[in-house]
């Protein structure tokens, strides 16, 4: 689940140039007060994460799965059982400004990850990980 996320990352739709919204107020006793903030990157939906992986278009590019094999990015059926195509393995899920990758396991757990801003290296995110029992009705 890491690497799907730090690939997702990697290859995210938020452009350099796109335009963001920000509103500002202006109080005497606080002065200048930013209210809005830039909108969060969105994650790539897997099956276009994996088009742009795999795309003609762009320099071979490597990284490693979860046994540390080295994966190219012209291997192609690595790549989709990394992002768990075939069995539809990961979902994005939202949850009020945080998206997160989430599966099921034994259909008795939810396993949910993302990541966050590493304070030490802002070049290696740190991945997070929460468990939580499904609860049957």
């Amino acid at each position: 689940m890491a690497v799907v996320l730090k690939l997702a990352r990697r290859f995210s739709t938020q452009e350099k140039g796109t335009v963001h919204t920000r509103i500002t107020a202006f109080d005497r006793e606080r002065g200048l007060t930013v209210l809005s903030k830039p909108m969060p990157i969105r994650p790539v939906p897997l099956g276009e994460l994996y088009q742009r992986l795999t795309s003609p278009d762009k320099s071979l590019w490597g990284t490693l799965n979860s046994q540390g094999e080295l994966i190219l990015s012209n291997d192609h059926e690595a790549l989709r059982d990394i992002l768990g195509l075939e069995k539809s393995r990961y979902r994005w899920e939202a949850e009020g400004e945080k998206t997160s990758l989430a599966t099921t396991i034994d259909g008795k757990w939810k396993l949910r990850g993302w990541l966050e801003e590493n304070p030490e290296d802002s070049s290696r995110p740190l991945a997070r990980f929460a468990v939580s029992k499904i609860v049957q009705r």
